[in-house]
């Protein structure tokens, strides 16, 4: 529970510092609160933000916070040449530098001397990557020594894209507002430019220009005084100056140099005191700006117009009503409707909502706030199919500023949240399963204790004594308890398992003929079974112990009858499937599927059936799917749930085919009797009444024993014994060295003895403490006296067979 508490503090600072990065444009504001943010995971006395310029060749400390290290505080430079930051660009990873490494670091990196100095001794620094490009770098300092792990530099890593995305959104947002404010002071010297005005008489001879005409024309007043209008402008439109006395419209400019250019020229007459026409007067205008401006505007508009358009996202504009005005392809793809023009149609609250309750509450905060940023929401599609969404969007007001409507920006997250609680449900069930496998484990070791005294008993007390059935009775007891952690141990996979390859077909008959009397005449079973199955490589008890439990609970999910059908089928799982399943790789599977007609199950029992204890029913240990669960992954298959209120359950099992032959296995009687001995034994167990047990049986046995109470000891009495131990039984997890280390130190020096390991866990699980893949023999504990008798014996007696046949190869 810990690690699931550490692992929520951390995500939800992680969540936090996504708020902080995303609220504001301010980067300064950023730097603080993202330091507040950070030091909750990863405690530091000094935080750095440096930048690296557009070149690569030096940086710039933008942020510092912390303690105070020369050369390297806000605002100062330096080159990159042999720094951390230059190997950091080269490799695009973090780096974790404490310990024995500073010292290699201090003579390449100048600063880092400095920061040494300063009295920080452990150090973290990981790129600042945006749009795949590093920006800068992160330095985490601390005073500490060996304050940080690899895990403290994971989770640097991870918080560091973050603050590199607003650093990057801040520079865009920075040169955005000086790319207006050069346009508005741009436009500021046009709205202040005077027009060129000028006066013609009757002929339109111009007789007066003021000094806006002659910088326009660049004619002086004394040269362009007498020419006519036409040799600096156009022609206008006399018929509708004839007709209203007035007009306006776009000409040509003639320069003095004979240049032309557009102007906007506004062309009346004037009139004298009696009203008499004494000439025309045009006021004219430079407007190549305006035309250079409008072509930009028309291109922007093209631009911005492609990419609503070809957006990914839905982008939309909505009435307050909830009638869509514009919506781009994506959004009519994204919500199932054959045209933007049927999506017109539609009522927002009630076709594309869940509830119009739900629309009420977004425009509530949408009219209250003027914007909602990443709000998670459920939405449909035009079939009912449930969409969940993150919604950008803000207000639309009028010239009086009442709002009249909405636009925003739709992102589908549906896929995205499935394989979060995909992740979510793994890894819960990951830790549960741990959990359980080490009570099962430290259980076992007591069943040992139990069982084996039982057993001494039993073998000292005559059968007519009052006792003898007391002892009988415990060991029926210690043997159901055994039976309740290897269900345990198979729910957490780390139970012992005999796979052998199977075909489906001949495992689901001979389970059939006792399914009628486990399920009862009202249910009508039905199989399904296609020809041709694969086979599959299984423990056949375990897998019917699966079906046993599926069934069982398929019949209690039915107590007024129905229909229990068995279905198995070869099938291939593509890349469709498992891009939904991330835990499943393509290839050929066989599936094997329970269905009932019972009363089924809602979303939160679904949630958690898998779960150890947990039982819907008045009686029960609640571990019957727990344990099928365990089961099939420890096979390295997978199991899926599908079921609602009232239309009964689905589980469908998906096993790899395997591809090698079927082999008929031999099996070979055992004796009944405890076969006996002379022999040496050194045993290790670091359980002392497991330890106080083994001594009396194996020398009851005939055996001389040797005890150790430790992987250290062991080794101590080997050394004592070189030469005499005919066999090492060590348990497999023992504090100081564990039994694999031991084994290998033994067979270093005498590598003919043989060992055999005792453990709670599975043969795969030992394996993993093994420097390489080795093949021991091991019994799972609890271990009976008749099997540890048998085992001792068996492997004595390969180990002299094996050695005589050495000798006679020598001779």
């Amino acid at each position: 529970m810990d690690e699931l508490e550490r692992l929520a503090r951390e995500n939800a600072v992680v969540a936090e510092i996504g708020r902080i990065v995303s609220s504001s444009l301010d980067i300064g504001e950023i730097y603080e609160r993202f330091a507040g943010a950070v030091r909750k995971l990863i405690p530091f006395d000094r935080i750095a933000i440096v930048l690296i310029d557009s070149e690569g060749h030096s940086t710039n400390y933008d942020y510092v916070k912390g303690l105070k290290v020369p050369l390297c505080g806000p605002g100062d430079k330096g080159t990159i040449s042999g720094t951390i930051v230059e190997e950091i660009v080269k490799t695009r990873k973090g780096m974790l530098i404490q310990g024995e490494k500073i010292q290699k670091w201090i003579e390449r990196d100048e600063r880092l001397f400095h920061t040494v100095q300063a009295g920080l001794q452990s150090m973290i620094s990981v790129p600042l990557i945006s749009k795949n490009q590093i920006i800068g770098v992160l330095h985490l300092r601390s005073k500490r020594p060996n304050a940080y792990s690899g895990n403290d530099l994971r989770l640097a890593e991870n918080i560091s894209c973050q603050i590199a995305g607003a650093i990057n959104s801040a520079k865009l947002f920075s040169e955005h507002r000086r790319m207006e404010e050069r346009m508005f002071f741009q436009a500021s010297l046009l709205d202040q430019t005077r027009n060129a005005l000028i006066a013609t008489d009757l002929d339109r001879r111009i007789i007066f220009g003021n000094r806006f005409a002659e910088r326009l024309f660049q004619w002086r007043n004394d040269e362009i005084n007498g020419k006519h209008i036409t040799e600096i402008i156009s022609p206008s439109n006399l018929s509708t100056l004839k007709q209203s006395g007035y007009w306006e419209g776009e000409c040509i400019g003639k320069k003095k140099d004979g240049s032309a250019f557009p102007v906007l020229l506004t062309n009346s007459i004037f009139r004298d005191e009696k009203g008499k026409v004494k000439g025309m007067i045009f006021v004219a205008s430079d407007i190549t700006e305006w035309r250079r401006a409008e072509d930009l505007r028309k291109q922007s508009e093209e631009k911005y117009r492609s990419l609503f358009e070809e957006s990914e996202d839905a982008i939309f504009i909505t009435t307050t009503e909830g009638r869509f005005i514009d919506i781009n392809p994506a959004g009519v793809k994204l919500f199932g409707y054959d045209s933007k023009e049927e999506l017109f149609k539609v009522n927002v609250g009630r076709d594309i909502y869940f509830s119009v309750e739900e629309r009420g509450r977004v425009r509530n905060l949408l009219d209250r706030q003027g914007f909602v940023k990443d709000l998670e929401l459920q939405l449909k599609k035009k079939n009912g199919e449930k969409l969940i969404v993150l919604l950008t969007a803000t207000t639309i007001h009028n010239d009086q500023g009442e709002v009249v409507g909405y636009r925003g920006i739709v992102r589908d997250v549906t896929e995205r949240k499935i394989l979060e609680e995909q992740l979510f449900q793994s890894q819960k069930m990951e830790a549960i399963g741990m959990l359980a496998g080490g009570v099962a484990h430290d259980f076992n070791n007591l069943l040992m204790v139990i069982q084996g005294n039982v057993e001494l008993g039993l073998m000292n007390v005559d059968p007519s004594h009052p006792i003898h059935e007391s002892l009988l009775k415990i060991e029926e007891g210690t043997q159901k308890a055994s039976d309740l952690t290897r269900q345990l141990l198979a729910f957490g996979r780390r139970q012992m398992l005999n796979p052998k390859v199977l075909n489906v077909a001949d495992m689901i008959g001979n389970l059939s003929r006792m399914l009628s009397r486990l399920i009862g005449e009202d249910i009508e079973l039905r199989m399904e079974l296609r020809p041709g199955l694969s086979p599959i490589y299984v423990d056949p008890s375990a897998m019917d112990q699966v079906l046993m439990n599926l069934i069982v609970n398929a019949r209690d999910a039915m107590p007024r009858g129905g229909i229990l059908t068995l279905q198995a089928r070869n099938i291939r799982l593509d890349g469709g499937f498992c891009n939904q399943h991330p835990f499943v790789t393509p290839g050929e599977y066989v599936q094997v599927s329970v269905i009932d007609t019972g009363k089924g199950m809602d979303k939160e029992t679904l949630s958690r059936i898998f779960d150890p204890f947990f039982t819907t029913r008045e009686k029960g240990s609640g571990l019957g799917l727990s344990v099928v669960y365990g089961i099939v992954k420890q096979h390295k298959g997978h199991i899926f749930v599908s079921s609602r209120p009232g239309e009964g359950s689905r589980f469908d099992l998906y096993f790899t085919v395997h591809q090698d032959a079927f082999t008929q296995e031999a099996v070979e009687a055992l004796s009944e009797e405890i076969p006996r001995g002379t022999e040496t034994l050194l045993v290790a167990e670091d359980e002392k009444e497991v330890r106080e047990l083994f001594k009396p049986l194996l020398e009851g046995l005939g055996y001389k024993v040797l005890i150790a109470c430790d992987g250290e000891e062991a080794i101590e009495v080997f050394s004592a014994y070189r030469g005499r131990i005919d066999l090492a039984i060590l348990d497999a997890v023992m504090p100081k060295l564990n039994g694999p280390q031991v084994y290998e130190h033994i067979i270093s020096s005498s590598p003919n003895l043989p060992c055999l390991f005792l453990s709670g866990y599975s043969e795969e699980i030992v394996q993993r403490y093994f420097s390489q893949r080795l093949k021991v023999p091991m019994l799972h504990k609890p271990v009976t006296l008749r099997d540890l008798g048998k085992k001792v014996r068996e492997i004595l007696d390969q180990t002299k067979k094996k050695l005589k046949k050495i000798e006679s190869f020598k001779t």
